[in-house]
């Protein structure tokens, strides 16, 4: 009887021990589930599809004007987003202007003579440099503004050279650009979404006369413009 009750006790001990065992791994995950303890790393969410989603401007920051002659390293800050620069130049000694942080420089304008024209660019929030190389006189408008409502197309863009152009709405959905150059530089129109100042497409490239359409799928409603590097006259006829 005596051998019995101790062959029986261990055997008690020993599902005891599996109970105990299977109860700490419930436990662990319950916890793992719920997330008392430990980290619990969670799926990583869709991306967006281009355009769908555009982060809101990280600081506002107002416009900023600045004048000179010759050659001159001018500081301006970004607010995160769409910047359009406005840059004139009188007289007849090469304009080079760049702009950057540190030693990443990128060329604004390089021109002979006067000249007056815009770029549309997206930039981080930081503070920036811009180099300007000339002897003669110029201005630089620095304008970060996007308006809250813009005309749906049917719309007409039109200009001569480096532009960003107006402001204008378009729907999700397939857009139509009808294009038109009279020039003999490069042609290069950039879509480009408002609200964070990224680009969508290029448009077209050519280095002389050219007539062409090109439809384009739009992912999102909202507000663009196009910005345009060119030596001539050009116009963009966007339909939807």
């Amino acid at each position: 009887m005596n051998e019995f009750w101790s062959k029986f006790k261990w055997y008690l001990m020993g599902a005891g021990a599996l109970v105990l065992v299977a109860i700490a791994v419930t436990v662990g995950v319950l916890v793992a589930k719920t997330g008392e303890e430990g980290p619990v790393v969670a799926a990583p969410e869709p991306s967006a599809a281009p355009g769908a989603s555009a982060p809101p401007r990280v600081e506002k920051v107002g416009s900023q004007e600045f004048s000179g002659q010759g050659s001159k390293q001018q500081r301006f800050k970004a607010g995160g987003g769409l910047t359009v620069i406005t840059l004139t130049h009188k007289g007849r000694q090469n304009f080079v202007v760049q702009f950057g942080q540190g030693d990443a420089m990128n060329l604004l304008v390089n021109e002979i003579g006067n000249f007056e024209g815009s770029k549309a660019v997206g930039l981080p929030v930081g503070d920036y440099v811009l180099d300007i190389a000339t002897r003669g006189q110029w201005t630089v408008k620095i304008d970060q503004s996007v308006p809250t409502e813009a005309p749906l197309p049917p719309k007409k863009l039109e200009g001569t050279g480096a532009a960003a152009s107006d402001f204008f709405s378009l729907k999700a959905g397939p857009a139509k650009f009808r294009l038109s150059y009279d020039g003999t530089g490069l042609f290069a129109p950039q879509l480009i979404n408002a609200a964070d100042g990224t680009i969508l497409t290029l448009l077209a490239n050519e280095l002389s006369e050219f007539t062409g359409d090109k439809t384009v799928e739009i992912f999102a409603d909202g507000i663009y413009l196009v910005d345009v590097t060119a030596s001539g006259k050009w116009t963009i006829d966007v339909s939807q």
